[in-house]
């Protein structure tokens, strides 16, 4: 499971700002000072494959993220300008050592060894927020070496739009986002096949290895503006969407699957479309001056009227099957 949403869609644009907590266990830990500084390391042996989170009131939602997915969405949820507070409970400890609060640096997973997960922390004098009520049993400090730990991290805001949770890996297949504002949404992972998102103004979101399969981006904007780059769509899968007359200047969309989809008049100006998979996809009167194609699958596409000027084509599968190697 991923973050599920928060609540039935409705009819009309309905938006409300929720907090999320997260919760972390894992077989055992410890928590060693970091010489010179007041902070520790603190590590997790043996972490559970999936984190746990949970929505304050009016929600009252909760959902698992894989572990690892939790690690790479932590900018996504806020954390790294603002780090959270973390409450540190021990399941196998004496009651004078086994509740404190921190904050919390950046997580890092172990690669090789998954279960294995560390913080950098820095032990706190009172718990605040959704960690509140746990002030009365902190403790000064924790034995170095413990077993039976849960983490609990408070808090990253949610954004709920039309019952659909504005987060890493949410979970809002056919929801209603018809000219949502999304602008540097991170919808990383996010499954939104069959996504209503006409005219959604999604500059700057970021969109890697979301589910768009179906998903309706008719007039949506994902180009670049100012500070905002154009929408990340790496690796995502946009397999029979209907992107036409969809801005896309600058967009990435590199590796991702475009297959069957309806890209008749987009805006591609610019677009990174290496290794993307493009067949029988509909480009007609679609702009793809200055696009990269290199690597791009076109078999069976519709070019018609398309404006390729400019465009880079590098081992490219053309609509008839032959390889372009022009810009090589």
């Amino acid at each position: 499971m991923a973050l599920s949403p928060v609540a039935p869609a409705q009819q009309g644009s309905q938006e409300q700002e929720i907090g999320l907590l997260f919760a972390q266990t894992a077989n055992r830990g410890t928590m060693k000072p970091i010489k010179g500084t007041p902070r520790f390391n603190l590590k997790l042996f043996g972490v559970n494959s999936q984190v746990v989170w949970f929505s304050d009131r009016p929600a009252r939602q909760s959902g698992q993220i894989p572990v690892r997915e939790f690690t790479r969405s932590w900018a996504g949820f806020g954390f790294v300008e603002d780090p959270p507070n973390a409450a540190l409970t021990l399941l196998r400890a004496h009651n004078s050592q086994d509740t404190v609060v921190m904050e919390l640096g950046r997580p890092h997973l172990k690669k090789k060894k998954k279960s294995r997960i560390r913080y950098s922390a820095q032990i706190l004098d009172e718990a605040t927020g959704n960690l509140s009520h746990l002030d009365s049993d902190l403790d000064p400090s924790v034995n170095r070496r413990f077993r039976a730990p849960s983490l609990f991290i408070d808090d990253a805001a949610g954004r709920v739009v039309n019952g659909c949770l504005i987060a890493p890996h949410s979970i809002c297949p056919g929801v209603d986002l018809h000219a949502a504002d999304l602008r540097g949404a991170n919808l990383s992972g996010a499954n939104l096949r069959g996504a209503n998102l006409i005219e959604a103004d999604l500059r700057g979101a970021n969109l890697i290895e979301a589910d768009l399969r179906g998903a309706n981006l008719r007039g949506a904007n994902l180009s670049r503006a100012g500070e905002l780059g154009g929408a990340n769509l790496h690796r995502a899968d946009l397999g029979g969407a209907n992107l036409s007359r969809a801005g896309l200047i600058g967009a990435a969309l590199s590796r991702a699957n475009l297959r069957e989809a309806d890209l008749r008049e987009a805006n591609l100006n610019g677009a990174d479309l290496r290794l993307a998979d493009l067949r029988e996809a509909d480009l007609s009167e679609a702009n793809l001056v200055g696009a990269n194609l290199a690597r791009a699958n076109l078999k069976g596409a519709n070019l018609t009227g398309a404006d390729p000027r400019g465009a880079k084509f590098c081992r490219t599968a053309m609509p008839d099957g032959s390889i372009n190697d022009r810009d090589c």
